[in-house]
């Protein structure tokens, strides 16, 4: 090599360490446009695993820490995130009790942080508005819940599961309802995405969250079945016989220290303590009242649903449960005149008309006992803000990119 190719050498070599370094060194104004910068992607190493680690033994926790690695492999391969760095991590939730079975639940999640010109330099956002999230065997909530009237005893609707410190509630309790068929169907199936309506989380931001949901679910195989006429009648009078005991036993305890107290004014009671004696003595023929109806709304429901468990067809009890889509808001039942008259989850009849709502429970042939943090199901969810440039791109990119059928392969029941 002669001297003039080599100085021609050492010149370009110069020249690109000094592009290279006047990049790194990069200024910006606040009218560039940060959004087009290249994204970065920070793994999950950089934080801590999070949520309730400990709840889960080293052999379950090993498990999880596996499939959440596979998944973090598979969103590498096809990572986006112009504008924005992508901080991964890995989180443990407590698990739940899928019918009988107890199943742990983890996620991996990528928030990603917008770039932005902080004193002429390019800084990232120390919050996230729009993330991926993938959570394996995350719950969905169930549709009825113990009555607030109720909540004080709440524990007598639960009982003692697999899972040692967790208990697990009565099949009522356990259901799940959509608001459309068609939701029921995506998530069933495992096709297609479901999106959520505006959330507004804090009251500083006033662009409104909305969240794209998948579920990734065993091929040909369903998470979720319909529950029978026959098994939710036979659930609602397990509920009856619990509610009936919890008031029961709540009503004669309030007499019975009533009755207690009202001895004490006894002596007195047309003279100094008369108003005290005649409050007790209101109380206890108010709760007596209070009894009498209790167990006469107990009477009246458990007859009208033991009756239709007689008197109906095995093919009418086969029919997929359906009932009316306002239950929530009158009291459990279809209409407050019924709660009037016999309370909590008073039942006539299930519900005929095209707004009615299918029940659901957890299919059993899928949650058999496995291993506790095996994967049987995925919810895969991009958190997006509206009308937002930077957002929208995400989530675009990834409803198109994110290799669906890799995450699938790491199911148990694949």
């Amino acid at each position: 090599m002669n001297i003039s190719n080599f100085i021609k050498i050492i010149f370009c070599t110069i020249t690109v360490c000094l592009l290279c370094n006047s990049s790194k060194a990069q200024g910006c104004t606040e009218a560039d446009d940060l959004l087009k910068l290249p994204g970065k992607f920070t793994d999950h190493n950089w934080t801590p695993t999070g949520g309730h680690v400990s709840s889960y033994t080293t052999a379950e926790r090993s498990i999880a820490i596996k499939i959440m690695n596979d998944l973090e492999a598979i969103f590498k391969k096809n990572y986006f995130g112009t504008g924005s760095n992508g901080k991964a991590s890995f989180g443990f939730k407590e698990g739940d009790y899928f019918g009988n079975s107890f199943f742990g639940a983890y996620a991996y999640n990528i928030g990603f942080y917008q770039f932005y010109c902080n004193k002429g330099k390019i800084a990232t956002a120390h919050e996230f508005g729009t993330s991926v999230d993938i959570a394996a065997n995350n719950l969905i909530q169930p549709a009825l819940q113990v009555p607030n009237e109720l909540s004080f005893a709440a524990a007598k609707f639960y009982s003692e599961g697999s899972r040692k410190d967790m208990i697990r509630s009565i099949p009522l309790f356990n259901y799940v309802t959509f608001e459309s068929p068609e939701e029921g169907e995506k998530i069933m199936n495992g096709s297609g995405y479901s999106e959520s309506k505006e959330m507004y989380s804090d009251a500083y931001d006033p662009t409104p969250s909305i969240y794209r949901t998948w579920y990734i679910t065993p091929p040909n195989k369903k998470i979720l079945i319909p529950v029978t006429r026959k098994e939710y009648l036979e659930s609602l009078l397990q509920y009856y016989e619990i509610e009936k005991e919890v008031l029961q036993r709540d009503r004669l305890r309030i007499i019975k220290t009533d009755k207690e107290t009202l001895q004490t004014y006894e002596k007195e009671k047309n003279g100094k303590h008369k108003k005290d004696y005649n409050y007790f003595l209101t109380s206890i023929n108010e709760n007596e009242i209070r009894l009498a109806h209790v167990i006469k709304g107990y009477e009246t429901k458990k007859a009208t649903v033991a009756g239709l468990l007689q008197s109906k067809p095995q093919s009418w009890l086969k029919e997929p449960a359906v009932i009316n889509p306002d239950l929530s808001s009158n009291s459990y039942c279809d209409n407050l005149s019924e709660y009037n008259k016999s309370g909590y989850f008073s039942f006539s009849d299930f519900f005929y008309e095209k707004a009615g709502r299918i029940v659901y429970k957890w299919n059993p042939a899928l949650f058999k006992q496995a291993s506790v943090c095996a994967p049987v199901f995925f919810r895969v969810q991009i958190r997006y803000k509206k009308n937002v440039e930077f957002s929208i791109a995400i989530r675009d990119y990834y409803t198109k990119n994110l290799d669906f059928v890799a995450i699938q392969k790491l199911l148990v029941n694949h």
